[in-house]
């Protein structure tokens, strides 16, 4: 269901200017838009450029890096680094540049890819090494990598050229589609639901980790906010992930909508072809009474779905 304050703005928006194309014309919505997401936004940050997803969004931050440094004179700085495991998108483009196991289907038919190991405590910290350590070894095989590939040849940093950025779609900028995202910014600010966020996102995970914190199938659970997901492994102490042939991921999304509760699955979690996780992301406007039927939900899917698959 919409929140009343968004479908109204969305119905006044319509009614006054459905639609006008970026490249002739901007908008009330797409100005008021731009000026709190700049406001909201860390110093320095002065421009948007609206795009309709996120592969568009990805494609045109490309497009952006390589032309900053051909309007430069560094033509030849056209590789662009990512990290195995990695998803920006769907598009031929995005799929090429990035690690998942979706582009073997196209091969590398744009851009020039280049792919580091992911930034993934739980597979690729070592025992006993700290946070701090990880960190600055993730950092250094980047750093590697771009000196291996030569630094001349990377576009790894994304900045404004000197002209305007070669970029444009049809419904980029939407006056409806600006007039309801100033809307959600209106209510996410009033309704204080950052703070929302905060709380009932440590108060999820504490209720996780209590259900699923010693169950043996349950490798890990991470993530911020709102926004949390579950690792499932075939052992605990090796972290060797199920057979994918299972697709355990899927049956735990399967059995989750027949209880109720929504659930985004993923494959190829450990190496791209292995592992399987589940995402949980409640609505902002998630309650604590609502939280617990969650977990239960989740704790019954993820068990069914074991059982389903032979575990």
């Amino acid at each position: 269901m919409g929140h009343p304050r968004v479908v109204a703005a969305i119905q006044r928006q319509a009614a006054e200017l459905a639609y006008a194309h970026t490249s002739f014309f901007t908008t009330g919505a797409m100005e008021a838009l731009s000026d709190r997401l700049i406001a909201d936004a860390p110093a320095g940050l002065t421009h948007v450029l609206y795009m309709s997803g996120g592969p568009e969004a990805v494609e045109g931050a490309v497009k952006l890096a390589l032309q900053y440094h051909i309007e430069r004179g560094e033509p030849g700085r056209r590789r662009i680094i990512a990290r195995r495991q990695s998803y920006h998108g769907n598009t031929l483009a995005a799929l090429s540049i990035g690690g998942s196991w979706r582009r073997a289907l196209y091969g590398n038919v744009v851009g020039d890819g280049h792919l580091i190991a992911p930034c993934f405590p739980y597979r690729h910290q070592a025992q006993g090494e700290s946070d701090a350590a990880y960190g600055r070894r993730a950092a250094d095989a980047l750093e590697a990598e771009i000196l291996a590939l030569g630094a001349e040849t990377v576009a790894a940093f994304i900045a404004a050229g000197s002209r305007s950025l070669m970029q444009g779609h049809t419904y980029m900028g939407h006056a409806v589609g600006c007039a309801a995202a100033l809307a959600v910014q209106d209510v996410i600010r009033d309704q204080y639901l950052l703070a929302n966020v905060r709380r009932q996102g440590a108060t999820l995970m504490d209720m996780l980790r209590a259900r699923f914190g010693n169950h043996p199938f349950v490798g890990d659970i991470r993530g911020r906010g709102l926004f949390i997901g579950i690792e499932l492994v075939a052992d605990r102490g090796s972290k060797e992930p199920f057979d994918p042939a299972l697709k355990l991921h899927v049956k735990v999304k399967q059995q989750g909508m027949a209880r109720g509760l929504m659930t985004y699955p993923g494959g190829g979690t450990a190496d791209g072809r292995r592992g399987d996780h589940i995402v949980l992301a409640p609505p902002f406007t998630v309650t604590e009474d609502e939280l617990a039927p969650i977990v239960d939900r989740l704790g019954g899917a993820v068990d069914a779905a074991l059982a389903e698959a032979g575990a």
